[in-house]
């Protein structure tokens, strides 16, 4: 459940440009936020963080492997 509810971050961090274009062009709220700075730099850490979270979670699993 952890890896599938986490893995929206590095695409959403990936897509950041086209997202912003979006959202300004929707007049959204939040599209300054794809444009600030320490927002971004939020992003990218918690998608990195994610990442090798699931990384792990994925490793501590192993494959075709469930813990119930």
């Amino acid at each position: 459940m952890f890896y599938s509810s986490s893995r929206w971050l590095s695409p959403v961090f990936e897509l950041r440009n086209e997202i912003a274009i979006f959202l300004s062009k929707q007049d959204h709220k939040h599209a300054e936020e794809f444009c600030d700075k320490l927002f971004l730099i939020k992003l990218s850490y918690l998608a990195d963080t994610f990442e090798k979270l699931n990384s792990l979670n994925f490793q501590l699993q192993g494959n075709k492997t469930n813990i119930f």
